[in-house]
């Protein structure tokens, strides 16, 4: 719709005789300081978040969901090793 046309169908209901319409939008804020407090809070709801989820669940799962994150945590791809076997054949290892 135009400008126009808003206007126009505003006059002609109940609306612009006994009330007014506020629009707004929001736009990012420039300041630093408050982007960083804003994205702080939105991680911080988000970690509270997966912990009340991780707490929920059963014993073994919680532990097995813990240790995934801990491993995540440490960078080291699922499935590769973080130390020689030891008495491990030199040739295996792929470290």
């Amino acid at each position: 719709m135009t400008v126009g046309l808003q206007n126009q169908h505003l006059k002609n209901s109940d609306m612009a005789s006994s009330e007014s319409l506020d629009v707004r939008w929001a736009n990012d804020d420039p300041n630093p300081k408050s982007v960083r407090r804003v994205k702080r809070q939105y991680e911080e709801e988000y970690m509270d978040a997966v912990r009340s989820a991780v707490n929920e669940l059963p014993p073994e799962q919680k532990r097995a969901r813990l240790l995934k994150m801990q491993l995540y945590g440490t960078h080291i791809p699922p499935g590769s090793a973080v130390a020689p076997y030891p008495g491990a054949p030199v040739h295996l290892l792929h470290i």
